[in-house]
């Protein structure tokens, strides 16, 4: 599973955002390890923490990113937002593997950090889900 928080006014924000649709576009072609073909199994929420003046614009940021992912409105879900504790600013990525584990926290934006959010999420597809058993995927004959 891939969080993203993210607000429109976040001018850090906009430089992450073509790096997120870009390492999902990538996973969705990459057959996960063990697995023959593509599989799209990385859940993405996009949380936006945009208030009341800046939430109408959300929709047409998202689309300028082509990202079509499900959207959490930050602002009525307070307990939800907070509980990850994004105060110290936007933009955060969190991966959490299939095995319910926190992968990796970034925060910000770094040259490196395409690459290393592409590396979170196959670890966290890698992982086994919580219970032990591994999910694969099969091709029809």
């Amino acid at each position: 599973m891939l969080l993203v928080f993210f607000a429109t006014w976040c001018s850090i924000c906009r430089r992450t955002m073509p790096e997120v649709r870009q390492v999902l576009q990538l996973l969705e072609s990459t057959p996960p390890a063990g697995s023959a073909a593509p599989v799209d199994d990385t859940l993405t929420v996009l949380v936006s923490l945009d208030g009341a003046e800046t939430w109408p614009r959300v929709p047409d940021y998202l689309a300028g990113y082509q990202l079509d992912e499900a959207v959490v409105r930050g602002a009525i879900h307070e307990p939800f937002v907070m509980s990850y504790d994004p105060t110290l600013g936007v933009p955060v990525a969190i991966v959490v593997g299939r095995d319910g584990k926190v992968v990796d926290i970034q925060r910000g934006w770094s040259p490196v950090g395409a690459r290393r959010l592409r590396a979170a999420l196959e670890l966290a597809r890698a992982a086994p889900p919580a219970g032990g058993t591994t999910r694969r995927s099969t091709s029809a004959p």
